[in-house]
This record gives structure tokens, sequence and C-alpha cells, in this order.
């Protein structure tokens, strides 16, 4: 079908091949497969054309985000975990006073349940997540309009929701644009480990490991050790805050106001 996407067409075909395999009405050798997807095109590409956000454009996207959705976007741009990853995080996977703060990702929780790893997280990360942890008892969900948002998870909310909450912040900051090929959004939120992979400026193998792709696993997260990542990730701290890191009373300050889409200036004008 041709609204789809080759990737999708792909994927489609690839699955309705394997039921009927399973079946036993359908028995293709490999060399008939391969001539079925070159007759059709069915390639396992994506069409979409995507991107890392800028700094800015989070910023604009952060302005119109809520305490949790903020809370999870910068937790999502400075691990570069997947949405499913950080979803399953608990309370108790959080070690905030460690230093950088930190995160377990468990296995389970993986993709293919194979990327089990401690991921770190910048100080406006942190800051966003021990806020959020202190009011979501107070919030009632709009759903269900009882039951509040305290939980064993960090982020109590579907994969849905989360990407509602981003999709709904893209349309207010202006940056809503769609891929006119496909008709799927340029900036998405699998977009912020793309953002993390391209700003951290760590190593090949150590930002592949701390995105949880399994053959970079051994070749460095588990060689190299944690304490080494973390030291490294420290190193690299400046480079995935999307606001400036605090380096005086007064950058935390400003670092503070820009959160909440204010500079000092805007104060001294209000007084």
């Amino acid at each position: 079908n041709l609204k789809f996407a080759p990737y999708t067409q792909w994927l489609y075909a690839t699955v309705l091949k394997t039921f009927l395999e399973e079946q036993g009405v359908l028995k293709l050798s490999e060399s008939e497969w391969r001539k079925i997807r070159k007759r059709h095109e069915l390639k396992s590409r994506p069409v979409t054309v995507d991107r890392a956000p800028t700094r800015e454009e989070l910023r604009r996207i952060l302005n119109y985000l809520d305490i949790k959705g903020k809370a999870l976007v910068l937790f999502l741009a400075s691990t570069g975990c997947r949405i499913g990853e950080a979803l399953s995080v608990t309370v108790d996977d959080l070690d905030l006073d460690s230093d950088p703060p930190r995160a377990i990702i468990r296995a389970e929780n993986t993709k293919g349940k194979v990327g089990g790893r401690v991921v770190f997280m910048t100080y406006e990360a942190r800051d966003a997540i021990r806020d959020w942890l202190k009011i979501r008892g107070q919030l009632t969900k709009r759903v269900s309009g009882s039951s509040t948002y305290e939980s064993e998870w960090v982020f109590p909310f579907t994969v849905k929701t989360a990407r509602d909450i981003w999709n709904n912040a893209l349309r207010k900051a202006g940056l809503d644009r769609k891929d006119k090929s496909t008709g799927l959004r340029e900036l998405h939120l699998h977009c912020l480990r793309k953002f993390f992979r391209s700003e951290s400026g760590l190593d090949f193998d150590i930002v592949n490991a701390l995105m949880g792709h399994a053959e970079y696993l051994d070749r460095a997260y588990r060689r190299i050790g944690e304490k080494k990542l973390a030291e490294a990730y420290l190193k690299a701290m400046k480079n995935l805050s999307i606001y400036s890191a605090p380096t005086s009373r007064k950058e935390e300050i400003r670092r503070a106001l820009a959160m909440q889409g204010l500079t000092i200036e805007d104060i001294i004008q209000a007084f």
C-alpha cells in the first residue's frame, strides 16, 4: 500500500509471510522472497526526515510543559533512554544524591531484554524529577479524576500519554512540523535519543553503551566500569544541559528562572 512508508510496508509483508508459513499455507524460499521484495520495492528503510532538536528548540518546548513533562523530557534528553525504558524506572531505581545523578535501567525493560545498565542524568533533570516527586501525590489524573500520580514508577503513565504531552508542547511552541512525504513529525520523543548521541561529545563506544545498544555494552560499558563512565559523563554534562550548567549561585538562579521562561532582567523589570 503506497500510503505506508517503505519500512512499514516491508514490516507488514514480513509479518504476513511469517504468519502464513506458520499456518502451513505458504512456504517461500529466500530467493523467492527476495524476488517478491524487489518486484514490489519492499525495503526496510525509513523515509521520514527526523532530526535532533536544538537546545533553543528544547527550551521553547520545555516552556510549554508542566513539571511532569519537563522531568520526563530532561531525563530522556540527558540519559539517551528509550521512552519505554524511562517509563519503567521506579523511584527505587533512582539515585539522585550521587554525582552524577543516575538511574537503573533493568534488562527486562529494555529492547531485546539485553540492555540493562546504569544511566546518568544532568543536574537540571535531577532537579525537575525531585520537584515532580514532591507534588505528584497532590495531583489527580485527568482521566480518572480521582487517583493521583503517586506510584512506584517515576512516570506513572503510558507511552501514548507521554507522546501526547510532547506533541501538545510542540504545537504550542510552533514546532509541530511534519514530513511532507509521510505526514509524520520531524521532532518526536525518539529524537531526544538523537540529541543525546549528537550532543554528548562522549566516546562513540561509551555513548552507544549508555544508550543501551547491546553490541557496545561489553565493548565499553562493562569493560570501562561504572566509575569511569560516571567520570566521563560529568565532563560531558555541560553538553547535555538544556539550560546553562550552574557554576555559581547566580548561574543557579539564572538556570532556575530559565526553566520558568524568565530571566533575571524580567524580575528586575517587574520590581
